[in-house]
């Protein structure tokens, strides 16, 4: 498809776009389209969509691309902070576009767009949201505000009450630069040289808690399960036995109390029973059946296995749409990722490892040429 029949297909002037059902088609024929080019295209085309139709657009925009909303938005949110006029990047892929449309200052944009040729678009995406580093996330701060007490000197505090009467201010406003002076001095690398010993801390009161936890229902449930077995009766029935120990603790008889009372104490040998059902647990519920029947053998597949099943799909994928001229990787994988989609194979979750092991493989049989993040048909193959 050329660039003339792309944009006469994106060009909201032209009669494509009379009616709901015209849109629809022409989104049918970019979807089959590749390269940033189609991308922009689709871009464009969702924006027309949404300006015109609104949500319905998406709505329709998914059963045709078979993307996710969130991908149509993202795809309108690039095509809106980059109109046509403004796509002056031949290096750049969509993706690279995609990585930037969120940055609002212009220049910034232009500085960071003129990199795409030299970093990938995970680089990209960094310099615009750097990730936090370890030291980041350790002294990362808590969201809104909390109040502590500190108790002062009656002098301190009168000086304090003095200042904030002759500025006009609250005492607050006075004593939070001196704290944000110390912690950036001072308790940032404290904190932060501390935060195993804090992390071990952490670590022993959960366990101090859990076996709190543990001892005192294991001592409550046999000491109800003694009494049971001392009036020498019948079995007790389980709801009874439930509503006595919830009677007697004060706690939720839960399921968290009753798997760890039926595999460390006597309660199925004292109910004689250890159907939860009987216990007043509602069943678990099955899997649900889909139209195909179960599937247990993807269910029960190996992350090695997965990553097998989508490299083949990929490579089936991948092969009709290669030939002779080159074109960029990130190009390729967005177009075979979204054909995944709209098929419903279900390989995304291993998509990127799949990607890779099918362009290895393909290399390796001669069938692709790669360089420079770029890919081409062999004339052999």
């Amino acid at each position: 498809m050329s660039e003339r029949q792309v944009w006469a297909i994106c060009n909201p002037a032209e009669p494509n776009y009379a009616s709901l059902d015209n849109w629809m088609q022409s989104g049918k024929d970019l979807v089959a389209g590749q390269g940033a080019a189609h991308q922009f295209a689709i871009a464009d085309w969702l924006l027309y969509g949404d300006e015109r139709w609104g949500e319905m657009a998406y709505d329709k925009a998914e059963e045709v691309t078979g993307f996710a909303r969130q991908t149509l938005y993202d795809y309108v949110s690039t095509a809106r902070s980059f109109p046509p006029e403004t796509r002056k990047y031949p290096s750049a892929s969509f993706n690279h576009y995609r990585a930037v449309a969120s940055v609002g200052d212009l220049e910034k944009r232009d500085f960071l767009m003129l990199q795409a040729g030299a970093c990938t678009v995970r680089e990209l995406r960094d310099k615009v949201n750097p990730r936090l580093s370890k030291q980041d996330k350790f002294t990362r701060q808590v969201k809104g505000d909390a109040s502590i007490t500190v108790i002062v000197s009656g002098y301190e505090r009168t000086v304090l009450k003095d200042l904030a009467s002759l500025r006009g201010v609250d005492i607050s406003v006075i004593v939070r630069p001196l704290i944000a002076e110390y912690i950036e001095r001072t308790g940032r690398s404290e904190w932060s040289n501390g935060w195993p010993r804090l992390k071990e801390l952490k670590k022993n009161r959960l366990n101090a808690r859990r076996e709190d936890w543990i001892k005192q229902t294991s001592e409550s449930i046999e000491g109800l399960i003694k009494e049971y077995q001392e009036r020498n009766g019948p079995l007790p029935d389980p709801r009874d036995f439930v509503k006595g120990w919830e009677l007697r603790t004060g706690r939720k008889f839960t399921p968290r109390v009753f798997n760890f009372a039926i595999k460390n104490t006597e309660l199925a040998h004292c109910c004689g029973t250890r159907n939860r059902e009987a216990y007043g647990f509602p069943p678990i519920s099955p899997r649900k059946k889909s139209k195909e029947g179960y599937r247990p053998h993807w269910k029960r597949a190996t992350s090695k296995e997965l990553i097998g099943l989508a490299a083949s799909a990929v490579t089936d994928i991948l092969t009709p749409r290669l030939n002779g001229t080159w074109q960029g990787i990130n190009d390729v994988s967005s177009v075979v990722k979204a054909e995944l989609i709209s098929r419903r194979l279900g390989h995304t979750r291993y998509f990127d490892e799949g990607f890779r092991r099918a362009l290895k493989s393909l290399q390796k049989e001669g069938k692709v040429q790669i360089e420079e993040k770029r890919i081409r048909k062999t004339e052999a193959a």
